[in-house]
């Protein structure tokens, strides 16, 4: 284990010890499924130590066991199905601080967070591998579809709209296998002066083989991504496949679905949905392949995700950095069949949260041999904010 010797202290840290120097108890709140799946979510013991109470999915205001409360609370450790509000937040005078288990951060309130001077984690970057390996299921079925065209990934013209922490796994992976790809990014673009990357509309210029999408989803402001993808960048995607795991909204599903049953587009794989858990029964009638929000639900990706914002309360509360940890091994190690039965069970109109909290796989070898036999992490794929 790392020792203390040259750990940063957390700037609030102070705030948290005694008058007498001792680290003062933190009480955290934990959503139930946290306990529920622990071993695979969140083991108990990267939270030994505090005093916890555990709350009803999507409710902190509502304790399932523990004696405290959110008033009481020091910490808030959340999903994506809990809404960090202003109204939230305004019950907790204690909070120092918001850990969400996920990679996107778009339920938690930044602005009021901010306001109220409170620090909040989230785990970008920690299920990158496990959603670039859904990217390349989806792309290796697209192509394969077609038995007179090579199943190939070579020569292929990809662009990559986003290239944060999936797009750059994505990246690797079809460079490894010879595709052409290209980047789009301009935030990036603006403040890393070695990263090659095009505008959109420039990109759209030539055609492509397959457009996939990495970014958050941002409302306003000149980086805004929500309907990024609309009628006018469907019209110059003529022949191409449209892959979203992104965020719902970044595209225009309607349209998008369209595009697809009248052969415009020859491909439209989809992970991420606007108005989720409801999802419109054309769309997935359009989707060659439609999963629930699911592309980062890997064991590996699950826990890489809890672990860098615990390891930032921790570390906000005193407390040692968990830097060895073993994901547990499931029975069945074939993802990418795992993954077609799932997007087949939710084409039939399958229920999608039972579906989501259905499906675990693991990372690692598990394309089709002839297209993909390296393991992403083996071209230097790594989480970019977990240490």
């Amino acid at each position: 284990m790392r020792g203390d010797a040259g750990r940063r202290q957390h700037p609030q840290a102070r705030c948290l010890r005694s008058l007498a120097g001792g680290v003062v108890v933190a009480v955290l709140l934990i959503d139930s499924h946290h306990q529920f799946a622990a071993e695979r979510v969140l083991p108990p013991a990267w939270l030994r130590g505090f005093d916890l109470s555990v709350y009803e999915p999507g409710h902190p205001d509502r304790i399932i066991s523990g004696s405290a409360t959110l008033a009481d609370a020091s910490g808030l450790i959340v999903r994506s199905v809990t809404k960090v509000t202003r109204e939230l937040l305004s019950t907790a005078p204690n909070l120092r601080a918001v850990a969400t288990c996920s990679s996107g951060f778009d339920h938690l309130d930044i602005a009021e967070l901010a306001e109220r001077a409170i620090p909040w984690f989230h785990g970008r970057g920690g299920n990158a591998i496990a959603v670039a390996e859904w990217v390349l299921w989806a792309l290796s079925r697209q192509w394969s579809q077609n038995v007179a065209q090579p199943k190939s990934f070579e020569g292929r013209r990809v662009i990559v709209v986003g290239c944060g922490a999936v797009g750059s796994c994505v990246i690797a992976a079809l460079r490894y296998c010879g595709a052409e790809v290209v980047c789009v990014d301009p935030p990036r673009a603006r403040v890393d002066a070695d990263f090659e990357a095009i505008t959109l509309d420039d990109a759209l210029s030539s055609p492509c083989d397959a457009l996939t999408l990495h970014v958050p989803r941002i409302f306003t402001g000149p980086d805004a991504t929500v309907g990024m993808i609309g009628p006018s960048q469907l019209q110059r995607l003529e022949g191409s496949a449209l892959i979203n795991a992104a965020r719902g909204g970044v595209i225009d599903e309607h349209t998008a679905a369209q595009a697809r049953l009248n052969g415009h587009l020859s491909g439209l794989w989809l992970d991420t949905f606007e108005h989720e858990p409801h999802v419109d029964s054309n769309t997935l009638r359009a989707c060659d392949g439609a999963t629930p929000h699911i592309a980062g639900h890997s064991i590996e990706g699950k826990l890489k995700v809890a672990l860098g914002p615990v390891n930032s309360l921790r570390e906000l509360f005193g407390r040692r950095p968990i830097d060895r940890w073993v994901a547990p091994k499931l029975s069945s190690l074939d993802p990418a069949r795992a993954l077609d039965r799932l997007s087949a069970a939710l084409r039939t109109g399958a229920a999608f949260l039972p579906l989501r909290s259905q499906h675990t796989r693991h990372e690692g070898h598990w394309i089709e041999p002839e297209v993909f036999s390296q393991p992403l992490a083996a071209l230097g794929c790594r989480p970019l904010d977990v240490q």
